[in-house]
């Protein structure tokens, strides 16, 4: 080992793994459009594109009054497509009963904000866990990639002030010097030793 007077550099070294599917998993929005009803009913037709690669996106909506958030449109005051399982595709159209939703506010200048979210959370198909040097992660399907749950914690602990040496051992720091923050949020690794010292695929 080297000693060092401090630690330069050190790096989350954050192992994915490629799984079938696009990378472009984040929904676009596009051609938004606000139409308020005249018939006295307070529903706002609201128009959108909604461009991706997966089969359904989650579509949330907030409202800006002069530029500042107000609120957060809520799905009970909405029909058609909002919410989520939302396919992509032009022209969607939800109806939003704004007058129920805010009755005491006033809402003629209020602005509409479209976000579309890639659904999350469930393990990869067929991949639900993966063993690594030893250590057994869980998985989680982001959009079409997937992913591990957790950040890597692979190695042996060395002191902040030491330099990993280039050998067969996985060197890797932990916040503040304590082992506990290893296991809960995972380790720190140098650039060097992440990228293997230029001999190797990173992390090898």
């Amino acid at each position: 080992m080297k000693q060092f007077s401090k630690l330069v550099s050190i790096m989350v070294l954050l192992l994915f793994l490629g799984y079938q599917g696009t990378a472009q998993t984040r929904g676009r929005i596009a051609n938004i459009q606000a139409e308020q009803r005249v018939d006295g009913s307070n529903i706002v037709d609201v128009y959108y594109d909604l461009t991706g690669f997966i089969d359904g996106y989650i579509i949330s909506g907030e409202l800006y009054q002069n530029n500042y958030l107000v609120g957060t449109i809520l799905e009970e005051y909405c029909t058609g497509d909002f919410g989520p399982n939302i396919t992509s595709g032009n022209n969607k159209h939800f109806e939003y009963n704004i007058g129920m939703h805010k009755p005491n506010v006033e809402w003629s200048r209020m602005q509409i904000e479209v976000r579309a979210y890639f659904p999350a959370g469930e393990p990869c198909p067929g991949l639900p866990t993966v063993t690594h040097y030893g250590q057994i992660y869980e998985t989680i399907q982001i959009g079409g990639q997937c992913w591990l749950k957790e950040n890597l914690n692979t190695g042996t602990m060395i002191d902040y002030q030491v330099l990993p040496w280039l050998d067969d051992q996985i060197e890797k720091y932990c916040y503040d010097n304590d082992p506990a923050n290893c296991e809960t949020y995972g380790g720190l690794y140098h650039w060097w030793e992440a990228m293997f010292y230029g001999q190797g695929l990173p992390g090898a």
